[in-house]
């Protein structure tokens, strides 16, 4: 059965999609058709209602994430095509530009999320590590440049794609076979221009 809270963080979500986070807390009052009152005796205020559907989605992900890495049955590259194939239907509300916009009208929000966005990535570096002391991935080769990587292309797509809750789809499998395959030709690699 589904919260008075749960229908308001999911109608404030699609608010969110299509006014950014300059909805009124009385346009989601009236969508929901609830009294103000109501809306207010569960959650304070906008900026709570926000942060909960950003904390919430963070959350969301890194239980899926967790399950996903923990599966000892999948390789490698499955996990990382799993990893960033999840999907969060309260984050989809989200662009770069709401992300840019929340970060100027709830600063403090800004450490919130990168504790959590941290704590998932770290999740993934560890992955990481253990498969490359476990001999799946090569000694030679620097995780932390691998996250970075992978980090800078989520970015990349998140705040400069304005489609990304579906490029993030479409070009991350593409950024997880340059990572896993390279880019020469099997052969042309020697040992001086390995990292």
């Amino acid at each position: 059965m589904v919260t008075v809270k749960e229908k308001i963080l999911a109608a404030a979500a699609i608010m969110i999609e299509e006014q950014g986070i300059s909805f009124r807390m009385d346009d989601l009052a009236k969508a929901l058709t609830i009294s103000k009152r109501t809306l207010y005796e569960q959650f304070r205020s906008k900026h709570e209602i926000v942060e909960t559907i950003l904390v919430h989605g963070a959350e969301d992900f890194y239980r899926q994430h967790e399950n996903i890495v923990n599966n000892k049955s999948l390789t490698v590259e499955e996990v990382l095509n799993r990893y960033f194939r999840v999907r969060s239907n309260l984050y989809a509300a989200f662009s770069g530009e709401s992300f840019i916009e929340i970060f100027l009208y709830i600063p403090q929000l800004q450490e919130t999320l990168k504790t959590l966005f941290k704590k998932d990535w770290d999740l993934l570096k560890h992955y990481l590590l253990h498969q490359q002391e476990q001999g799946t991935i090569a000694r030679y080769v620097d995780v932390d440049i691998i996250i970075m990587m992978l980090q800078g292309a989520v970015r990349r797509i998140v705040f400069e794609s304005s489609n990304h809750h579906e490029d993030i789809y479409k070009y991350m499998p593409k950024v997880i076979s340059v990572i896993l395959q390279g880019i020469t030709n099997k052969g042309e690699m020697n040992e001086k221009t390995s990292v």
